[in-house]
């Protein structure tokens, strides 16, 4: 049985698009789950790009999943940058406390109680497997048809909102 892979903050791991592209995500934070940034760019398989010039690109998905596809090997890890994104729009979540809604900053940390139009505005917190966010990536480069659960993962859905 080969070694099991472990993944580690700001380890950058490629994802299959189709037979000749890929895509690269950002692991930025491992934690329970972990924190994704997926860029928009394909590359050619054969091609190696520079760490830094990954993650200057343009970003279109985020958020949170799990190891799986790290763990067994179909996201090949390709290198480790520290990661920072402080300055990308982090969704806020309505989350319920003790029969209270209350809305927390992607971080998980208290933002305020919700208000009626808060519940409306604001998604529970949620986390997708590696495979939605490879099927949303494959959407975006015209390999699958997009599907509207996709849009929780993308950028767009993380903008400020009111």
């Amino acid at each position: 049985m080969s070694p099991k892979i472990r993944v580690k903050n700001g380890d950058i791991v490629e994802i299959p698009i189709d037979d000749f592209r890929v895509g690269f995500a950002h692991v930025i934070k491992k934690g329970k789950t972990l924190d994704l940034v997926v860029f928009l760019d394909a590359h050619e398989k054969s091609e190696t790009p520079d760490l830094s010039h990954i993650t200057s690109s343009k970003v279109a998905l985020l958020g949170e999943s799990t190891d799986a596809l790290i763990w067994h090997g179909y996201w090949r890890i390709i290198g480790n940058l520290k990661p920072n994104y402080k300055h990308l729009p982090w969704p806020n979540f309505k989350v319920r406390v003790n029969g209270t809604y209350i809305i927390e900053n992607y971080s998980g940390e208290f933002l305020r109680e919700a208000t009626e139009n808060d519940l409306a505005l604001y998604d529970n917190r949620h986390s997708r497997a590696p495979i939605g966010y490879q099927n949303a990536l494959q959407s975006i480069h015209g390999v699958r048809d997009w599907n509207e659960s996709y849009e929780k993962l993308s950028l767009r859905h993380c903008e400020p909102r009111s």
